[in-house]
């Protein structure tokens, strides 16, 4: 198996359903352009029915695609565990955050990492559904992304920020020049989102905000909701 050029990074907490067509998908999609990678996935749900039945899934592709699952129980929501991931020895330096659901088509993951890897200055470049030829924000039915659209105005205003989309959580890092500025992180407990503290670090920093138009398909998850997550943001 050829050295892994990249690594996809994936909180899991209980759609397993999700997770087996990211992998069948990832690898199909990438295999066309014979680019090795490796998919990272964190956990901090601890269940010992989950652990397992998650190797299960992993195990089914591991011949395809190198896989590394982090069960990182103490974290307390999403973002932490992402975050603790992320400081654990990673065998890529580039590294994509993403999600099970595959609501970003892989395309768009693919241009976000060649937008990065063209960029040598940059620590990171995340998705904007907004500045996207199709406004997924705007134009979409999906109840994920009303609600997204609704609490948008309210975080910008809650954190002092102007990004067009905090909720977009699908970006790239590039590990070597991130790893400074995800030590200095300060995350809400218990939050799903991730890309509003990397905002705020950027903002505190003086650095501008490097975004790439990203496709939604609005695929719901599972996972978590909207609502509740967004009001951890917000009270």
């Amino acid at each position: 198996m050829s050295t892994p050029q990249f690594s996809i990074l994936l909180y899991v907490k209980k759609d397993l359903d999700s997770l087996h067509h990211f992998l069948q998908d990832s690898h199909s999609f990438f295999a066309k352009f014979q680019i090795p990678f490796q998919v990272i996935i964190a956990s901090n749900q601890g269940q010992k029915n989950l652990q397992q039945k998650l190797t299960d899934v992993c195990e089914k592709f591991k011949a395809h695609v190198p896989i590394q699952i982090f069960f990182i129980e103490d974290a307390k929501g999403r973002a932490e565990t992402l975050l603790r991931a992320l400081q654990r020895p990673l065998a890529t330096d580039w590294i994509i955050l993403s999600e099970t659901t595959l609501s970003i088509p892989l395309a768009d993951h693919l241009k976000l990492l060649q937008e990065l890897m063209q960029a040598p200055e940059a620590r990171y470049i995340w998705g904007d559904r907004t500045i996207h030829k199709v406004n997924s924000l705007r134009q979409s039915k999906s109840r994920r992304i009303s609600l997204e659209r609704f609490f948008t105005p309210i975080v910008q205003e809650r954190y002092s920020i102007t990004t067009p989309d905090p909720f977009c959580e699908v970006g790239v890092l590039r590990l070597s020049k991130a790893q400074p500025a995800l030590q200095l992180l300060h995350l809400r407990s218990k939050s799903w989102y991730f890309h509003l503290f990397l905002i705020q670090n950027l903002k505190k920093n003086s650095s501008p905000a490097r975004l790439v138009p990203i496709l939604d398909t609005g695929n719901p998850s599972i996972d978590f909701s909207v609502w509740k997550e967004a009001c951890r943001l917000v009270f």
